[in-house]
């Protein structure tokens, strides 16, 4: 038995610091998803998009070795780790993946182990034997768990909706992919004798399927933060429930040990999605209704450049359908998501629509600034932070700069001031109801002067300026000389 880590901790509350953040403008409109996830009635449905994959991804998985004096860590992109007595049998780094690595699961010796990828796709090593998977479908909800039966020679994999992939001599007992469920599914455990398993939900609800005993569940308590995964005792007699903060939770015959909650989480596992139909890959050559993707590159730059490297940039088009499995790919493989493009409120920005079917919360969605106005935040159905920023290159830099990179800090726990106080050489610019942020450029007095760009897709005018300054509406100006917040792009 294994406790899995596919679906990555968080801190939930960090993302609060950015609703603080964004206080200075004023929230213009304010919405809140349904806390309940729509049911699945299928095991597959007819196509799900193919993300782009580029970067340096984080960990996502880990299991033990045989006598648990080691243990393998995956990454999102396949890349295996070792540690202790683990040996390296190989790995999927080199692999062409239609969808993150998000589970690890070792041989019952202990020399070989499987990964599974949120598409179903399932890699063997060493003596692990390949038994089947879903690869070649499109999963209604994306994978997020594999567990070998007790001789390895069959699997089980789960999917978001409770959906069970058995493969090999791996008995299917029963699922939740037909029932509709308040939270959605975030992992499994199996019983000593591969005769049942568990299902637990992000509330902690709890399934149990074969000859699995229901010891309890936290269903109907109020967690601090959702759960996150689980893992049963050595007689299958009970089992402990993981949740975001590091919560644990026993039932059964399992003890409690103690826990991790109020412990920060060390590490934050960041991907960028950019969408738009008209953007192609920066080494392509554009047609005449399309253009380069560059706000994706530009963002993971100035990420890595902070200390959050993300684990990819992915593209994808205008077309809701296919949008859904992807982003909800995302969610399962990553603590934040940084969306650009689609959040508007055109016929063809289908980013909040799809992320409210996917039980994403709203924190909001339309800030009172500019560049930025149609910027928002989103709660994911086990944590996750969705942080939407418009497609005009500038918007995209700069409230990334300004806003997003306060809330990465606050959930990694780095008290870092990014801002100084500075005054405008020449005018301020004013808004009776907006706030602005101005690119500019030090002088050397250190006194701020304009730089602004042409326009919001003034992507080359930003060369022009070092940073930039947040001006608060008219009627909050203090006296004159008026300081303002400058913040210095990376």
């Amino acid at each position: 038995m294994h406790l899995d880590l596919g679906t990555p901790l968080l801190v939930r509350k960090s993302a609060l610091l950015l609703v603080a953040a964004v206080s200075m403008a004023t929230i213009m409109v304010s919405q809140s998803a349904s806390a309940t996830t729509p049911a699945s009635h299928s095991a597959v449905s007819p196509s799900i998009a193919k993300p782009h994959f580029s970067g340096s991804p984080g960990t996502v998985a880990a299991a033990p070795t045989a006598d648990g004096k080691g243990f393998w860590t995956v990454t999102s992109a396949g890349a295996v780790s070792v540690q202790g007595d683990a040996t390296l049998y190989g790995d999927a780094s080199a692999f062409n993946l239609n969808g993150w690595i998000v589970s690890i699961a070792p041989t019952f010796d202990g020399r070989g182990y499987w990964l599974l990828g949120s598409d179903g796709g399932v890699f063997g090593f060493g003596d692990a034997a390949f038994h089947g998977s879903t690869g070649a479908l499109g999963l209604n909800s994306p994978a997020l768990q594999m567990v070998s039966t007790p001789d390895s020679r069959g699997y089980w994999f789960v999917a978001g909706d409770g959906g069970i992939f058995a493969f090999g001599d791996a008995a299917f007992h029963g699922s939740t992919g037909n029932i509709h469920l308040n939270q959605p599914v975030v992992g499994m455990a199996d019983t000593r004798d591969g005769g049942g398993y568990w299902l637990v939900a992000s509330d902690g609800g709890i399934f149990a399927f074969g000859n699995a005993s229901f010891h309890g569940s936290t269903g109907n308590i109020s967690l601090n933060e959702s759960m996150v995964g689980m893992t049963s005792t050595a007689n299958s007699q009970g089992y402990w429930l993981v949740a975001a903060d590091g919560g644990i939770f026993a039932f059964g015959n399992a003890s409690f040990y103690g826990s991790a909650s109020g412990d920060a989480y060390p590490g934050t596992v960041v991907s960028i999605v950019a969408t738009g139909d008209e953007l192609v890959a920066v080494e392509q050559l554009p047609m005449a209704h399309q253009i380069r993707q560059s706000n994706g590159h530009a963002l993971a730059a100035a990420l890595r450049l902070a200390g959050y490297p993300p684990s990819g940039v992915s593209l994808l088009g205008d077309d809701a359908a296919s949008a859904v499995p992807a982003l909800q790919a995302q969610l399962a493989a990553h603590d934040w998501l940084i969306l650009t493009g689609a959040i508007s409120r055109g016929a063809r920005d289908f980013v909040p629509a799809a992320l409210e079917k996917l039980g994403c919360r709203c924190l909001f969605h339309g800030v009172a600034q500019r560049p930025g106005k149609p910027m928002g935040c989103w709660i994911g159905p086990t944590g996750q932070v969705v942080i939407a920023l418009p497609g005009n290159p500038v918007s995209a830099l700069t409230n990334l700069h300004v806003l997003a990179l306060a809330a990465l800090d606050q959930a990694a726990g780095r008290s870092r001031e990014r801002t100084r106080q500075v005054t405008m050489e020449g005018p301020v610019p004013e808004h009776a109801s907006f706030t602005i942020h101005l690119p500019v450029r030090l002088n050397a007095a250190g006194r701020a002067q304009a730089a602004a760009p042409v326009n919001s897709g003034d992507f080359t005018g930003l060369l022009n300026s070092s940073g930039c300054v947040t001006i608060p509406p008219r009627p909050d100006w203090p006296a004159l000389p008026l300081a303002l917040s400058y913040t210095p792009w990376l």
